[in-house]
């Protein structure tokens, strides 16, 4: 049976361009396919499926020229490299083979949407580059892409007039909240349609500053910078980095991270980086030194890079440093404090991952597939020195700054085994459970509470500060019980 996705009519109504995996269910590279569906003309039903474009990449979002016949797609992935990201677009003839791609100036990372203009003669693709996502026109034959709007403000989500002359979107930037816009295809002018959050304008906001750094592997990484009121240059003050996917959108708490509320914490005092690790390398399935390079040894360095510069301005202490992440960004958060002593204190959520104990604990075939993909191997024999290198459970030893931990209950069990060697170790440590929650925190008790929590924790650990009210006095105790036992601590 096929799982089908995103579909487009083409002009004449009876034919159908289709995304889709194929039976067995998508592997770890989400390769997706796409066919063509016909109909009998007389009746409206269903005639044959043809599968078109069987590619070892991801296939996405097929749209059908206004004239010719001819499908556009984008395409995700390198057969050669596992989690490689690059994109191209393509266009199929009905009578072809194979697709043909279009060149565009420059590099596409991710492509998701792709069509034509009402002429055909050009693609309108809508883009994100980790600084805004935007509406490109791009020649069908190829060359350079140009923004429909210009300035800085992030457009998304794109719902095309019949005539493409049009677009209704979504226009946010950092300090301004989500509105629906109407813009112009050829001109890139825009309205903006919507007051949604009139609150908004009462509300001070601490805007950001997009910077860019280059690591010693040649790679460059951005992210948004957030001083606190009052900030003097040459008097620095304690930096939190928050990971790990992030551009011009509309941030009070980390843009969808729900957990770190990064108007709060510049509030507090604290300089705020939300970064974004460089791009994926990608890896040769089993190569255990790409991976490791591709997903922990690169956006390492890419953090080294961002905190030096930061301290070199005068703006971060060095002394005074804290990364938190979700997710993907809990890895990273827990990599970097186990692969070096660049941060004094970290929080991570919903995380756990490259840990031996997943290969047993999740009993999944897919989990155990990344994991062979990203070690080399199963957690024993020869492969297993590359978990000891670079898991984080099997490096408890050389944490040194406090970690708070953040779970659902699902993705908590998976975590338990770094949690627990970290206690076993005597390292300062804090898990919590949200009963039923999600992914990423969505119940407003939980986000609440998970944001506070993030706040207090930094502002304890790097400002000596305790919030002096009766439903906290527990936390603090629990917090102070573990600097005190940390202080204790032999050197290891």
């Amino acid at each position: 049976m096929k799982t089908f996705g995103k579909y487009s009519w083409a002009p004449n109504g009876r034919l159908v361009a289709i995304e889709y995996l194929p039976a067995g269910g998508p592997d770890l590279n989400m390769v997706n396919h796409i066919g063509v569906l016909a109909l009998d003309a007389a009746t409206g039903k269903a005639q044959a499926f043809t599968p078109r474009v069987t590619t070892p990449v991801a296939n996405r979002g097929p749209e059908w020229h206004p004239n010719s016949g001819a499908i556009v797609f984008a395409s995700t992935g390198d057969p050669e490299r596992f989690y490689a990201v690059g994109s191209a677009v393509r266009i199929l003839g009905l009578n072809e083979s194979q697709p043909t791609v279009t060149p565009v100036d420059g590099e596409w990372s991710f492509l998701d949407r792709v069509t034509y203009d009402a002429t055909g003669d050009h693609l309108l693709v809508e883009y994100e580059n980790r600084s805004r996502t935007t509406l490109y026109r791009v020649p069908v034959s190829g060359g350079r892409a140009e923004a429909a709007p210009g300035g800085a403000a992030h457009f998304s989500a794109f719902h095309f007039s019949r005539d493409k002359k049009r677009a209704a979107c979504i226009r946010q930037a950092f300090t301004e909240p989500p509105e629906i816009a109407l813009v112009d295809v050829d001109t890139g002018g825009h309205q903006v349609l919507t007051r949604l959050n009139p609150q908004f304008e009462s509300i001070r906001l601490h805007p950001a500053v997009e910077r860019r750094w280059r690591n010693r592997y040649g790679h460059e990484s951005n992210g948004f910078l957030i001083l606190p009121p009052g900030f003097e240059r040459g008097r620095p003050v304690p930096l939190l980095v928050i990971q790990y996917h992030v551009s011009n959108k509309f941030t009070t708490q980390a843009q969808w991270m729900t957990s770190y509320p990064a108007q709060h914490f510049a509030d507090a005092g604290f300089a705020v980086l939300l970064h974004n690790y460089p791009r994926e390398l990608g890896w040769k399935y089993g190569d255990a030194f790409a991976a490791a390079m591709s997903q922990a040894y690169n956006p390492l360095a890419s953090l080294e890079a961002a905190v030096q510069s930061l301290i070199d301005e005068g703006v971060a202490d060095p002394k005074r440093k804290g990364i938190m992440g979700w997710s993907f960004g809990a890895w990273l958060a827990e990599m970097a404090i186990t692969q070096s002593d660049l941060f004094q204190v970290a929080s991570a959520g919903e995380g756990g991952l490259n840990n031996a104990g997943q290969y047993w604990v999740t009993g999944s075939a897919a989990m155990q597939r990344y994991l062979d993909g990203f070690f080399g191997g199963p957690p024993f024999g020869p492969a297993y020195v590359n978990y000891r290198k670079l898991a984080p459970a099997l490096n408890a030893h050389r944490v040194k700054a406090p970690l708070l931990r953040e779970y659902g209950a699902d993705v908590g069990v998976q975590s338990l085994e770094f949690y627990m060697a970290l206690r076993r170790l005597g390292k300062p440590v804090e898990q919590i459970i949200y009963p039923g929650a999600p992914h990423v925190f969505s119940l407003p008790s939980h986000r609440k509470a998970s944001m506070e929590r993030n706040l207090d924790w930094f502002r304890f650990w790097l400002q000596d500060q305790e919030e002096p009210v009766p439903p906290k006095k527990a936390q603090y105790e629990r917090w102070r019980a573990l600097r005190a036992a940390s202080l204790r601590r032999p050197a290891q």
